[in-house]
Formats: structure tokens, sequence, C-alpha cells
């Protein structure tokens, strides 16, 4: 037996053995291992082999158990909820895992400018502390301004601290590091890549947006620091995103995944601050939702899975990329066979060619089974938010595949209340009017290029 063929069977049996509970993780890399038995090897030691659930001797993160009690008792934030409803919303609540926090003002931040306006707000007006956690920092306009607020407010006395992903913002210069650390400002690097350990570490990005404001105002969603989210990329051209800015509760939930996360980044343990800042009046109910390599109960796919299987009455889902596993497909159809109203606007302008196919690829099973698929064509999609039956929505950093489910640092927002998720639904309509929709008889004429290249995608996508 030829040392390669021997390299085969045992890489085999470690990809089943870790993939037990992603089989079609398990399946792409037996795949590549077949037909392409050295690079096949060499890929997954690269892009496969998965960190321990202590990165870096650090403990999972763990945001609370759930005390259902919070939504049975606000049935009246529900004016329409029936008994029915209020037990779909705590299984769905049970089944995400995090803690329930009352007391939260929520705000929907549509696209980089009122992102930024809000952002940039919250800074100026810091008193004591600012954390800041990007995938992607850029030294352009928007980065530029953003770092002389954090400047000014170092400055002044305020302890300000930066995390960004060693791949995401692998472009930040030396120069800006120092500027920032002469202000005594500190900044650390999620999982940069240094040869030869990078090998566990190229694969699982952080890939969240975190701000925290003093403990008391938070930010999240999907919007990055770089002048592309204002549309200032000609490329693109107009970036349509969603964000969130939250007071209340929710935000110290928040400030513990910053705090974890400071601690991979940094070897340094924050400690965590105990102060509880809310306002009587606010009533919505939010869980903040993360999921990362370091934790296996992928709270993130818990979430959309049993929100999407509890619906009654309709789906709506944004999303840069559709990328879903077979059990999130296998929803999704049932629950267009079943009548309900199921509609996913996706890009029309793609970022990335491979994750675009590879989308496509799924649109024909669900379109046959009454799906609506719309592109969206005013500029690039990436906005992620899901919406239930008017009830609950989402909003975070993870698009709906396996990526994001399985090998990414995320984070979301969970919020139930009918307020929100209506104010959502406005810009998702808005959305829906600046998209092309996909109709089945036009789709499946495609020609067998657009096909392999769908087929291509499909393949690679969840690997790469």
């Amino acid at each position: 037996m030829s040392t390669i063929v021997l390299a085969q069977l045992v890489l085999g049996f470690i990809i089943i053995e870790r993939n037990k509970r992603h089989n079609e993780l398990a399946v792409l890399w037996l795949l590549l291992l077949l037909v392409v038995p050295l690079f096949g090897v060499l890929f997954y030691f690269l892009l496969g082999s998965y960190p321990s659930r202590r990165l870096n001797g650090v403990a999972g993160l763990d945001l609370g158990s759930v005390e259902e009690g919070i939504l049975l008792k606000t049935e009246n934030r529900f004016p329409e909820a029936t008994s029915e409803i209020m037990a779909r919303l705590v299984q769905v609540a049970k089944a995400t895992g995090c803690e329930l926090t009352s007391h939260n003002d929520v705000m929907v931040l549509t696209n980089g400018e009122n992102k930024f306006q809000s952002l940039l707000t919250a800074l100026n007006d810091a008193r004591h502390y600012i954390y800041l956690e990007y995938y992607i920092f850029r030294e352009d306009q928007i980065g530029n301004e953003v770092v002389a607020v954090l400047k000014h407010k170092a400055t002044s006395g305020v302890k300000v601290k930066i995390i960004v992903d060693g791949i995401g913002s692998h472009q930040l210069s030396k120069e800006l590091f120092q500027a920032l650390r002469q202000h005594g400002i500190e900044i650390a690097k999620f999982a940069p890549l240094k040869f030869p350990f990078f090998t566990r570490r190229v694969n699982y990005r952080n890939h969240r947006k975190i701000v925290v404001v003093d403990g008391k105002i938070g930010f999240l969603g999907g919007i990055n620091v770089g002048d592309e989210y204002l549309g200032r990329n000609p490329k693109y051209g107009f970036w349509r995103d969603t964000h969130l800015r939250i007071e209340g509760e929710s935000v110290h939930r928040l400030e513990q995944v910053f705090v974890h996360d400071w601690q991979l980044a940094s070897g340094q343990d924050l400690g965590s601050n105990k102060a509880l800042h809310f306002n009587e009046q606010a009533d919505v109910v939010t869980q903040i939702v993360a999921s990362g390599p370091d934790n296996e109960k992928e709270k993130v796919y818990n979430f959309f899975f049993t929100a999407l299987n509890s619906a009654c009455q309709k789906i709506y889902i944004e999303t840069a990329y559709l990328i879903p596993d077979s059990a999130l497909m296998r929803v999704l159809k049932v629950k267009a066979l079943s009548g309900l109203s199921v509609v996913i606007i996706v890009q029309g302008i793609p970022d990335h060619n491979v994750t675009f196919w590879a989308s496509r690829s799924f649109y024909e099973e669900l379109l046959e089974v009454g799906v609506q698929i719309y592109e969206y064509q005013k500029g690039l999609l990436h906005a992620k938010v899901v919406m239930v039956d008017d009830q609950l929505s989402y909003v975070g950093s993870a698009n709906i595949d396996m990526r994001s489910f399985y090998a990414n640092f995320e984070i979301g927002a969970v919020c139930y209340s009918v307020q929100i998720t209506k104010r959502l639904r406005q810009d998702f309509e808005q959305d829906r009017r600046d998209s092309r929709e996909v109709k089945l008889e036009e789709f499946s004429k495609r020609s067998g290029t657009e096909k392999f290249q769908e087929n291509i995608g499909r393949i690679l996508a969840p690997i790469l």
C-alpha cells in the first residue's frame, strides 16, 4: 500500500470522526481527498483541521441559561399572541440556549450612513471605556474618522480596546498599531497567521462586529469599518446592510463576548463589568446569541433551525450567501409545501463568485416547492436578517451558510418583538422592490456552463 493511499485512509477516518455531526462537510472533504489525493491531504491540514474547544487555554463562551419566564410574563408585548405562539417563542428561546434579557431599547440602523452616524455619536459620548471588535477594519476615510475619535477619547482618559481579525484586517499597517498604542489604545489581532503554526487558525475566523460603550450602549450586525460600507467602493456601488444599536441588559452580554474574545486574542482577562444598565420603560426581550468553534453547542445554527421550524405563517430571510445544510433545506421546503410564505433575498451582484455560484445551486430545488427568491439589484447585499411570523427577528453577522454555522465566530441579536420585526419588514419590502425575482421557468433554462459553476461552488464554498 502506497504512502498516499495509507494517508488517505487514515485521514478519511479522522474526517469522519471529526465531522459526525456535519455529514455534508465530511462528504465534501472525502470527495476532495478522493479526486485530488495529494492536494486533498494538504488542503485538509490547511483548512479543515478543527481547533481545540479550549482555544489558547480559554474555555468556550457561555452566555447563561434561558429563563423562559421573561417571555411568559410579557404576553402584552405580543398583542395578537396566543398560547400557541408564546409556546413557540419559548421553544425558540430554549433551543438558542442564551439568556433572555428584558428592558432593552433596540434601534434598527439601515445601511452604513446610519450606523456610523450613531456609532461616532456614541464614541464621542464615551466616559469610561470603549470596546471595538471587527472582522474588517480599514485605514480609509471612515476608518480614519473612527481612529481619530478613539485617539481623542483615549487622550482624555477613556480606556479603549480593539480586536481585529488576523485575516479580515491583515492589511492594517504597523504604523497604525504604533500610533494607537502611543495614545494608550490596546489593540489585538485575533488568530494572526504565523508560519508554520497557522494551519489550525486559517479557517476559523472572528466574523463578529461588536462595539460596547461604557457598558450602556452596544452595536452589532453586518457592517464592518470601511468605506465600502458607505457605498464608496465603485466596484460594488451602493452597499445594503443592517446593524442594531442596543441599550439595556443585552449590552452586558455583548460585553461578555468581547471579554472572552479579548482573552483569546491577547491572553489578558479583563474580568467582567457587573453593572447592568437598562431603562424600565424599554420593553424589547432580546437574546445575544454567539457561537464559534470553541463551543460545540452551535447556538446560532440552533436558532435558525428552531425559529424556521416553528414558523406558522411566514419566513423572510435576507442573506448574502444561501448555502444551507440538508436539515435547513428540508425545513424551508416543508414550510413552503405547507403553504407558508417563504421569501428569500440574496445577492444579485456578488462579492465572491464561489459563494454566489453555490447559492444559485440551491435555487431550483427551492423554487420547485414555492419558495420565492429575489436577487438584489441596487448594489451589494450584505445584510443578515431573519423574520418569523412578525413575532421574532434576528440581525447579526451570520449568513445562511455552513461556514457561519460551523467555522466562524459569529454573533447576533434575537428580538422577541413585534415592533422590531415590523421595522425590519419595512426594509425587507423595499429591498424586494429593488430586486429581481427569480422565476423557475426562466432559471431552469440556464446554460450547462452555469450549472457546472454552481456545482463547483457548492463543493468548494463550505471549505474555502
